[in-house]
């Protein structure tokens, strides 16, 4: 009797008798993961068991002892390390799809993450402490249609959000108003406070997990096309074990909802390091004229400001989200230590946040992007003064900086 070698399965045998999956819709995903920390670091194990072909994780803070009893993904010997390149080798290590691949960003998600990096995910998972970043990345997700699910744990509890661009209710559809109207700017040192105030908060591994185990679900369920709950907020209460989920409904005045979404974005080959001039000349071929970023969250250049106390004018040349109390005070005033001040009146200050090759300053024009505030991989507004027409330009020669993984496994 000839001897039939047997073949031995893959290694996702199991997973592709589930109804409705879709090995390459996983394969070829790619998932930008908010944060790096408990519940992101059971959302990559997940990932990566899963086969997700491409994942950017996205944090700037390094490994401490009290993380390690809720991060799967680091040790005792990671303690000082970053934890994003960190989590981003843990996936690959864990990954048995042989073209996976994984980028990581370090630094602010708010202000520094380039809205390139979003048009190029297939949806965002939101694993943040953070209450104002979680609000920004939903802002951007809203902009390009792109599918957030947001979790969130404190002491045993949980809770998730499901939302997908215009069609459903947003994160701000109820408690952006709110938000807005109790914000502050307010100094580095101040913002640095409340971040340690929120990562002391009670939190534990069982609720981390639990979370994110229905985070990546909801995410499989979208790449799949399993009829995910778009639109719904689900709660748990570990007291009697309930949860209850309901519609995330729509509030007709939510700003989020109000900005259009960016359908057709122009990629060019210009990058954060082009000087404003050569960009503004770029686009002028283009048929427009001025560079607007008024609607970009924070994103003005500002040149100086009076002192609160002497009135005296302060240069000061940072972007506006840069700019702190220290940065308020002029030498002698700051030299007195005249107090602690932290709220900006915007109309005394001396900043651009519309540019054109007529009206802008020298100085400015020969900055390169970066140095005005603007990040790799940016999307940006553009408009002609006279027609008022608009239309939005991308830094793509970032790309391969930005998104090294992701460029190679694209061939760019």
């Amino acid at each position: 009797m000839k001897n039939i070698r047997k073949i031995p399965p893959r290694w996702d045998d199991r997973q592709v008798r589930i109804k409705g999956w879709n090995r390459e819709a996983l394969k070829n995903a790619v998932i930008l993961i908010e944060g790096a920390g408990a519940i992101s670091n059971e959302v990559i194990k997940n990932l990566a068991l899963l086969g997700i072909g491409h994942v950017i994780i996205c944090d700037f803070d390094r490994v401490e002892l009290s993380n390690l009893t809720r991060t799967i993904l680091f040790t005792k010997q990671d303690i000082g390390e970053l934890k994003a390149p960190l989590a981003a080798r843990r996936f690959l290590e864990l990954n048995l799809e042989e073209t996976a691949s994984a980028d990581y960003f370090l630094g602010d998600i708010s202000y520094e993450l380039g809205d390139g990096v979003f048009r190029r995910v297939d949806l965002v998972l939101g694993c943040l402490d953070n209450v104002e970043t979680r609000f920004s990345v939903n802002r951007i997700c809203m902009r390009y249609d792109i599918p957030y699910i947001d979790a969130a744990i404190g002491s045993l509890d949980w809770n998730m959000h499901v939302m997908n661009g215009h069609g459903y209710g947003c994160m701000e559809c109820y408690a952006g108003n709110a938000l807005n109207e109790s914000r502050t700017r307010s100094s580095c040192s101040d913002t640095m406070s409340k971040a340690e105030e929120q990562g002391k908060a009670a939190t534990v591994q069982t609720a981390s997990a639990i979370v994110a185990g229905f985070q990546v679900q909801e995410a499989l369920r979208i790449l799949c096309g399993m009829s995910p709950s778009f639109g719904r907020e689900y709660m748990f209460f570990s007291d009697g074990n309930r949860m209850y989920n309901f519609p995330m409904e729509q509030d007709p005045k939510c700003e989020a909802h109000l900005t259009k979404a960016r359908k057709e974005v122009e990629e060019t080959p210009l990058s954060c390091g082009n000087t404003l001039r050569e960009f503004l000349a770029y686009v002028k071929e283009k048929g427009f004229d001025t560079l607007d970023v008024s609607m970009d969250k924070e994103r003005g250049f500002v040149l100086s400001a009076p002192c609160p106390y002497c009135r005296s004018e302060v240069p000061v040349r940072l972007p506006y989200y840069r700019y702190f109390a220290n940065d308020f005070f002029c030498e002698d005033c700051r030299r007195e230590n005249r107090g602690f001040f932290n709220k900006v009146d915007k109309s005394d200050l001396c900043m651009y946040d519309c540019y054109s090759l007529a009206d802008t300053p020298q100085e400015l024009l020969d900055m390169p992007l970066a140095k005005l505030g603007i990040p790799a991989l940016h999307v940006l507004t553009v408009r002609d003064s006279e027609t008022g027409k608009t239309a939005f330009f991308e830094l793509t020669a970032d790309l391969s900086e930005v998104l090294p993984g992701y460029s190679k496994k694209i061939g760019k």
